[in-house]
């Protein structure tokens, strides 16, 4: 079998794929070459193995590894890491049949280890005929358009991470998306027989098989997946990695993951369904909604691949960019997320543009190589208005952002974004102009004032600001010091806006060592594992459900695995941290995890885990610190016990445990606890849900007691923690004080949860001024900004405003406007919707009924309130006197409802809504002429009749 190395991998690769040749790997005129893993199935009687290894000094080392017929010593070795360990990242040639015949290619020590000077097996059993579906999963494998396909589930955060290496490193990747394709599980088994390996992303380059993500990391981190790609690149045909005879009709160079979720019948060259106007594709606008355009192409207008010199070629690219009967003309590729967000751009501003998609059109690669050589940009999109090269999709967004770009389109001239080149992942680099650039006309008549006036952000009309102009005086235009979803948020939004931004975050461990990614509290050590764990306990609940609506059970007493939920729950949070680095850098936002401290006004010193120092300047700060759990001042508090901050990730199940707190997070905590099948006790010192609307927190905590099993001590307040026994989770025994008296108890795990600080202090705003409340270690406010000019605050850190996560994200994005958009508009802390993940929710906006009696006398309110059941509580028999809405209505103020407040399954979902017609200042009367949708929970609001002044007996609503 005298065969070229593309043929003979493909050969082999379906003898391994049919198990009759174990397992091999190739070596491809590298320096190195990958390991396949082996797949051996069990019955495959073995009778040897010949392992050849590459020695970091060149030469070959051979290890033998015989056993007798039948034994599976050989394959189970070859399962174990110790093998592979010995062949990782070099070469196994593993070879053997069913009939027992074992031989091995001779191995060239010198010169260029190529396969075709190779010896190959003289017998050989007859291969039968791979199915459809096989062999094109091998056709993807050996696709030569593409060095690098990975097999890929979009919801995989691994797999982001490895799309991501690619693209950083530009290399042309084919994704093919299991999750998304019809066949994927049928083509993961595949891959399973192929490879070996169940789980995704799995690797292919050049046909060889890399691995999973750690492989590929370690690759990267090693030098050796650069090095390879090098090699690779210095192989090619031409200067731009492709061949200038090449047959195919996709340009290679673009770096963007692509062929994302195609079938398994589709060609290498498949369209996207979005509706843009390509050369001879159909005539008119770019877009469908937009008028047909005077000088669109028709088919004859592009060059038929192969019939135009490179000259000819590029002057009729030439041509199409200097046509002024379209003012737009953007150079794109269906399958690049950026080419999408430039046109959706222009659809959205309703500009007229002419598409040319460089992967369906003949010669779409030689015209991307004329594109090349006249602007000395790579990539795509490449975006021209009036004959003037705009540059890439960071470049066209941020004249969009400057107010530059519609005085272009319109006739005007601006200046260009810069004169750099778009990468690969749709930022800008330093150009190299290639041949004769078509340059940017010069600026006679630079835009109006008025015209660099930017737009309104959101509709109003108070933006009329001049356009943000960052300066050079500074590291960075804005430092946000927090990297929570407020903190995120923010930068984002200044980042879009021009800004130069740096976002500081840094996680000071637990006193039990838990730490966390980018993301914050609400995504790390609140709101996601919270309403996860919730959700967790309130399946508990549905399964008891199921055998009244006549599910057949098959265990009275289901055990739940408290391990796997954690994992499950943190592997989903490890997705979002990382999605949260990659938008940043998208955005252009560099993020430092350091912990930052002002030394003066306008800059902070930098210190990372390592404890190594950097200094900092920035014009603006925002401080977006957020909150860290309070620990009660008692012996064995810190050393014994936990907070919110680790009982998402506790690495063992908690036992028997005592919740300290009446705060939601204790009763949250308290009440999924107990569902999920423990022992559970709240101490509470004084009131639950200080804050709330105390009718609702007092029916939260009958229902957790009397339908859900949780124990309260009440007027109790802990005085010492001891450990009786180590373990985990051990045995401490607590004391408390309640009524003058002394009592113990013993418990596996103690959960404070009595209270938050803000994160304020050891960060150096006593050096530059600002104002801080002493009680409760809070910024002292106005619109966001503190006593100091230049320095604002968002979230948690304010005093007095809500702690929730969705009002620091749109006070933070609104703050942003105002510094970098021009907008005028401020954040309304009024009429806040929030909802409480007890077992029994509660959704909540606006006043407490009795904060609405302080504010607006109590003979001024009037209370309509229902006991209601769910329809899907009647079946299972849950008790009628539960679930319980109301809405506090204001007399003087022709009853407009100033509190909403409901009790029941899925609050959550039913408040929201009413959100808008809160804030929209709906009245009594508004509530009562609106339909209900039955049956649902929600309709009662719609038929509220019956007041407490009246003092008559709540009925039951409902079917």
């Amino acid at each position: 079998m005298n065969c070229r190395p593309r043929q003979w991998l493909n050969t082999w690769q379906t003898l391994a794929s049919s198990h009759r040749l174990i397992s091999l790997s190739t070596r491809r005129n590298l320096p190195f070459s990958l390991q396949v893993r082996p797949a051996i199935p069990k019955h495959l009687p073995v009778t040897s193995v010949c392992v050849s290894s590459l020695s970091s000094s060149g030469n070959y080392r051979r290890e033998e590894l015989q056993h007798h017929k039948g034994s599976q010593t050989v394959a189970s070795a070859l399962r174990h890491d110790a093998v592979k360990c010995l062949v990782n990242y070099h070469s196994i040639n593993v070879t053997g049949f069913r009939c027992g015949i074992t031989d091995s290619f001779s191995e060239r020590r010198s010169g260029n280890r190529d396969f075709s000077s190779q010896r190959a097996f003289s017998t050989m059993p007859p291969i039968a005929e791979a199915d459809p579906l096989r062999n094109q999963v091998t056709k993807w494998i050996n696709e030569p358009s593409h060095p690098v396909v990975i097999f890929s589930k979009t919801t995989c955060p691994y797999c982001m991470k490895v799309k991501d290496v690619f693209r950083d490193l530009q290399v042309p990747v084919s994704v093919h998306e299991l999750d998304v394709l019809e066949n994927g599980p049928a083509i993961q088994d595949i891959l399973l027989q192929l490879t070996g390996q169940k789980t995704v992303p799995n690797i292919f380059f050049h046909g060889q098989h890399v691995g999973g993500c750690d492989d590929t990391l370690r690759l990267l981190k090693s030098g050796q997946l650069k090095q390879m790609l090098d090699v690779q690149n210095n192989g090619q045909n031409s200067n731009t990695g492709r061949a200038q005879n090449s047959n195919s009709s996709q340009s290679h160079q673009n770096s963007h993951v692509s062929n994302t979720g195609r079938g398994p019948n589709a060609d290498s060259t498949t369209t996207s369904n979005d509706t843009v106007h390509t050369p001879g594709n159909a005539p008119g606008s770019a877009f469908a909604d937009h008028p047909p355009a005077t000088g669109t192409y028709s088919s004859a207008s592009v060059p038929q691949e192969g019939t135009q010199s490179t000259d000819n070629l590029r002057r009729q690219v030439e041509k199409w960019i200097k046509d002024d009967s379209v003012p737009v003309i953007v150079f794109s590729k269906t399958t690049c997320p950026f080419c999408t967000k430039v046109k959706a751009l222009f659809e959205e501003q309703k500009i007229l543009a002419n598409v040319i998609e460089l992967n369906t059109v003949p010669n779409g690669s030689q015209i991307q190589d004329a594109l090349l050589a006249i602007t000395g940009q790579k990539t795509v999109p490449s975006v021209f208005v009036k004959g003037q090269h705009i540059g890439g999709c960071d470049a066209t967004m941020k004249l969009h952002s400057e107010g530059q770009l519609m005085p272009l389109i319109q006739g005007g001239s601006a200046r260009p974004a810069s004169k750099r080149q778009s990468s690969p992942s749709g930022k800008d680099e330093p150009r190299q102009p290639r041949g004769s650039e078509l340059p940017w006309t010069p600026n006679a008549s630079a835009p109006s004032e008025q015209q660099s006036k930017v737009p309104p952000m959101d509709g109003s009309k108070q933006a009329n600001q001049i356009k943000f102009v960052p300066t050079d005086k500074y590291d960075y235009d804005l430092v946000v010091i927090g990297g929570g979803s407020g903190g995120l948020a923010t930068s984002k939004e200044a980042a879009k806006l021009g800004a130069k931004v740096a976002v500081f975050d840094y996680v000071q461990p637990t006193p039990i060592g838990t730490k966390w990614g980018l993301g914050g509290t609400c995504v790390n050590v609140g709101c996601i594992p919270k309403k996860l764990m919730h959700q967790a306990a309130l399946l508990r609940g549905y399964y008891d459900d199921a055998k009244k609506f006549g599910w057949q059970m098959s265990e009275e007493n289901p055990q739940h695995d408290w391990n796997k939920m954690v994992e499950a729950i943190q592997d989903y949070i490890h997705g979002l941290n990382w999605k949260y680095k990659v938008a940043l850098r998208d955005m252009n936002v560099t993020y430092l995890n350091s912990y930052a401290k002002f030394t003066d006004d306008h800059t902070l010193v930098a210190t990372n885990a390592k404890g190594k120092e950097s200094t900092v300047t920035a014009e603006r700060f925002i401080i977006a610190t957020g909150g860290r759990p309070r620990y009660p001042d008692i012996p064995g508090g810190k050393q014994f016990c936990i907070t919110s901050d680790d009982i998402f990730s506790l690495a063992y199940p908690p036992g028997k445990t005592l919740v300290v707190g009446a705060s939601y997070v204790a009763l949250e905590c308290g009440g999924f606890l107990k569902k999920l099948g423990f022992d559970v006790t709240v101490m509470v010192r004084s009131i639950l849900l200080r804050g709330f609307d105390q009718d609702m927190a007092e029916r939260i905590g009958a229902y957790m007691e009397k339908e859900n099993g949780v124990k309260f001590i009440r007027g109790a307040t802990p005085t010492k923690v001891e450990q009786i026994e180590e373990g985990l989770p051990g045995r401490l025994k607590v004391t408390w004080e309640m009524n003058g008296q002394e009592s113990w108890d013993e418990y596996n795990t103690v959960l404070f949860a009595v209270g938050r600080n803000a994160c304020t202090t050891n960060i150096g705003l006593e050096k530059i001024g600002v104002k801080i409340n002493p009680k409760s270690g809070k910024l002292v406010t106005e619109n966001e900004q503190t006593s100091v000019e230049h320095v604002y605050a968002i979230g948690d850190v304010l005093d007095g405003k809500p702690e929730l996560t969705p009002v620091a994200i749109a006070a933070g994005i609104l703050l942003a406007r105002r510094l970098y958009g021009g907008s005028n508009d401020t954040y309304d802390y009024n009429m806040i919707p929030t909802t409480v993940f007890t077992p029994i929710e509660y959704g909540a906006i606006g006043y407490a009924e009795e904060m609405a009696m302080e504010k607006f006398g109590k003979e001024n309110i009037e209370t309509y309130h229902t006991l209601y059941r769910p329809l899907e509580w009647a079946v299972p028999g849950h008790a009628e006197d539960q679930c319980y809405g109301k809405l506090v209505c204001n007399k003087l103020d022709d009853d407009r409802v100033v509190g909403f407040h409901v009790l029941g399954p899925n609050a959550g979902e039913i408040t929201q809504g009413y959100a808008v017609a809160m804030r929209m200042g709906a009245k009594k009367r508004d509530f009562d002429a609106t339909t209900g949708i039955h049956p649902t929970a929600s309709e009662i609001f719609t038929t509220l009749t019956t007041t407490k002044s009246s003092g008559a007996a709540l009925g039951q609503a409902g079917c």
